[in-house]
């Protein structure tokens, strides 16, 4: 008995090696897989990702080729989780194995992989890694594909202009070739541009890219293309000509089953400035199912307050706070997001800045050895150092006190009675049963205190996002006060809002001493009129109430401790802008004229 049971076992272990030793020596011709993968993602990508990943199971030469487009796949599938762990071992791999072009190929997977993801630093690493192995191999092709992936990371922390200007390097080198690659560099420009607001460049480029990509058949990049152009009709307020575009990346994408999210908002937008509220939900909830789909939050809280707008059209109470509800606690979620990336990005600043520090320590001790070998030069050293160090620390107090300085002004703004004041109108809002106006204020409330609390890790922000969180904040005052006041912001012609960089919340100061002090002790409808204009290389500033005016002693000192902190922060800019600050009484003598101007830089 014991005799048959080994003669079996035998059997079966010889037939577990047969097995084997087939899928060992599977003859697969990947030429012939790689028609059919592509076929397949034509038509189906998530088709096409589950057959190449049946084919990797099996043992055969060039297996490099079809792992990478597997990479490819799950790349162009929006599962960058998955295609930044693909990418990753088809590094290890072509390290072993020494294959270069699949190296570079991985360095390029992985860093256009992680700026989707927004690990910057990691993007950042993988293209110098992709430029330094491309200009080892002496690949000016690959050269010009690392400039293109700089470009994408620059574009993805919204430095269009750094981005265009490496885009105009890639095309460049494609310009002589006319490929695919010459209509993908094209199609990035007109990205660029269009999130520059200039149309007639980012119209120009999608025509020059579209031929290619309609001869070629290209179906995604088609997608791409008539969404851009349906984003510029819109600007542009050719409604039907974006309707049209739209309407055609939503075909041409749930055709390829892309997970494409921006057509259906853009659809969706239009249709709710047409007032047709119905189209327009039904594309926002389309929209929605792709986020959700793909787990992506920051467009599921953007989607959430769309719909909470359309409701409130419509004067749908019910889901009106159904959509607030989910808005705000993906807000919540998001905060926690971004709270993270910031942190890591601090502890990486910090190691970068801690081996700095360490280098400049054996500095001082290489100099401090030099000095005991040679006593005349180590006086001149000592007295050399002493004034060094005398410097640097003058720098760098001047520089802590323009820290505190810039944090005591941000963390100021925001006054606590102000906040609680503007809580208490809400309230009484909500007990006057009037949801509208209770949801309007309470959302722009809440992005009034989003805004100053991202402007505290700022240096510098656009004067369009300045004015941004100037007009929530007066509108909300408008609200509290019961509209007693009006406000203009009356904006030059020929001023680049968003290009322009100012210190953050420079005016609100002032602005808050016209509404606190000037405005609301006047007893009839109050005015705040605020007039921005270039004259030659400055940006001239005045704020003109009509209230009781500077003169008055209850508000003097509240004025005078807000022009003493911003006295101090227009020059720590060293520019001497602070000698342009006036203050007068305005119009016909009545109120206050505050006037200044900064340089554009």
């Amino acid at each position: 008995m014991k005799i048959i049971n080994y003669k079996y076992l035998k059997i079966f272990f010889i037939l577990i090696f047969l097995i084997n030793s087939l899928l060992s020596t599977a003859q697969i011709d990947v030429n012939k897989e790689l028609l059919k993968i592509d076929k397949l993602s034509t038509n189906n990508l998530d088709e096409a990702l589950k057959y190449t990943d049946s084919i990797l199971k099996f043992n055969f030469i060039n297996k490099d080729t079809i792992q990478f487009e597997y990479c490819k796949l799950a790349f162009r599938s929006h599962k960058y989780d998955k295609a930044l762990s693909l990418y990753k071992e088809l590094e290890t791999k072509a390290r072993t194995d020494n294959k270069n072009d699949y190296l570079l190929a991985s360095y390029f997977g992985i860093a256009q992989t992680s700026t989707l993801l927004k690990k910057q630093n990691n993007a950042i690493e993988y293209a110098h890694k992709a430029l330094k192995l491309s200009k080892e191999l002496n690949d000016i092709t690959r050269q010009s594909e690392a400039l293109n992936i700089f470009a994408y990371i620059y574009f993805s922390v919204d430095d269009y202009k750094k981005a265009i200007y490496y885009l105009k390097e890639y095309v460049k080198v494609q310009k002589d070739k006319k490929n695919i690659e010459l209509a993908s560099g094209y199609n990035n420009l007109s990205e660029c541009y269009l999130k520059l607001k200039k149309m007639d460049s980012a119209k120009y480029f999608l025509t020059q890219a579209l031929p290619f990509f309609i001869k070629l058949n290209k179906k995604e990049r088609l997608a791409m293309i008539y969404n851009n152009m349906g984003e510029i009709d819109k600007e542009l307020n050719n409604h039907v000509q974006a309707i049209d575009n739209f309407k055609k990346a939503i075909s041409l994408n749930e055709e390829l089953f892309t997970n494409n999210i921006s057509a259906y908002i853009n659809l969706a937008d239009i249709y709710a400035v047409k007032s047709q509220y119905n189209d327009s939900q039904i594309n926002y909830k389309k929209a929605l199912n792709v986020a959700l789909k793909t787990n992506n939050t920051s467009k599921q809280e953007e989607i959430y307050h769309k719909l909470l707008g359309v409701a409130l059209e419509q004067n749908d109470t019910k889901n009106a706070k159904n959509y607030l509800i989910k808005r705000d606690s993906l807000d919540v979620i998001n905060s926690d997001f971004q709270t993270k990336d910031k942190a890591q990005l601090i502890e990486t600043q910090f190691n970068q800045q801690r081996e700095k520090d360490l280098i400049t320590q054996k500095l001082v001790l290489q100099k401090k050895n030099n000095i005991i070998l040679y006593s005349v030069i180590s006086l001149l050293f000592f007295a050399g150092l002493f004034l060094y160090q005398k410097f640097k620390n003058s720098k760098l107090l001047l520089n802590q006190e323009k820290l505190i300085l810039e944090q005591k002004v941000l963390r100021a703004q925001m006054n606590p009675h102000f906040i609680f004041n503007a809580l208490t109108s809400i309230q009484n809002s909500l007990l006057d049963t009037d949801l509208l106006k209770t949801t309007t204020s309470l959302a722009r409330f809440s992005k009034l205190i989003r805004q100053n609390f991202e402007f505290t890790n700022k240096s510098k922000i656009s004067l369009e996002e300045d004015l941004e969180a100037l007009k929530n904040y007066i509108e909300t005052q408008q609200f509290r006060f019961e509209d007693e006041f009006d406000y203009q912001i009356n904006i030059a012609s020929d001023l680049e809002v968003s290009e322009i960089q100012i210190p953050p919340l420079l005016l609100q100061p002032f602005v808050e001493n016209a509404i606190e002090h000037g405005l609301n002790a006047k007893k009839d409808k109050g005015n705040l009129i605020i007039n921005i204009e270039k004259k030659g290389n400055y940006i001239s500033f005045d704020i003109i109430d009509d209230g009781i005016g500077f003169i008055n002693k209850k508000n003097k000192d509240h004025k005078e401790h807000a022009i003493d902190v911003f006295l101090k922060r227009l020059k720590l800019r060293n520019l001497k802008e602070e000698q342009s600050f006036t203050i007068s009484p305005g119009n016909q003598d009545v109120g206050t004229k505050i006037s200044f101007t900064l340089k554009l830089l």
